[in-house]
């Protein structure tokens, strides 16, 4: 069982239509129409669930764990800029729409700190996946087209687990671009452990 994986994106052409259909089906329950913003947002936030939910395992029914607090979504709490509320919403619908189904609920240990729920995907899910993703090769272009995601800051500075702030530096815009030309050239690379292809996410 492992935590969501929010820094995986892809452009996967399988991922794209699955999302679209998800998307359309999630907006037109609602008695408001969505703005064309509202809907590009939730487009790829809905991409950035598929392809996390493909990354971590959860198409082997594997429990995947998800928080759903709003507070880490959301202003001065929010835990990294990943972590936006539209992708909360689309975790929100996906459950109460019978997508997902939880498997274990959070839970505090005896030092206080919380696990967050755990999910499956149901059978609708995979009904509707094996549209998009019906063969094991198809499956394995999928794994190796995901990448990190680019909402993800190139340079985040943490001590103790929380975040800190990046001070303003002459040099700032060259370590960020250096740090990009380099990601942008470790997609060209296959990466392996114990066999199995590593995605470029981290």
């Amino acid at each position: 069982m492992s935590l969501f994986e929010y820094k995986a994106y892809s452009k996967h052409p399988a991922i794209i239509r699955q999302a679209e259909v998800l998307v359309e089906e999630m907006l037109s329950l609602r008695k408001r129409k969505p703005s064309k913003k509202d809907k590009v947002q939730y487009f790829k936030w809905m991409k950035v669930a598929i392809a996390g939910l493909y990354l971590i395992g959860g198409y082997q029914k594997d429990s995947v764990q998800i928080p759903f607090n709003r507070n880490l979504y959301n202003g001065r709490t929010r835990r990294n800029e990943l972590y936006q509320p539209e992708l909360l919403k689309c975790f929100m619908w996906l459950r109460d729409a019978g997508y997902m189904q939880e498997t274990q609920p959070a839970h505090q240990d005896k030092n206080g700190n919380w696990t967050p729920a755990a999910y499956a995907l149901t059978r609708k899910w995979l009904d509707v996946a094996v549209h998009f993703c019906p063969h094991t090769e198809r499956k394995k272009q999928i794994l190796q087209s995901i990448i990190r995601n680019p909402s993800l800051p190139v340079i985040e500075l943490r001590k103790d687990g929380k975040r800190m702030r990046t001070n303003p530096h002459k040099d700032k815009w060259l370590w960020e671009k250096r740090i990009k030309v380099y990601n942008e050239r470790l997609k060209y690379f296959e990466f392996r452990l114990n066999g199995e292809v590593i995605p470029p996410v981290t």
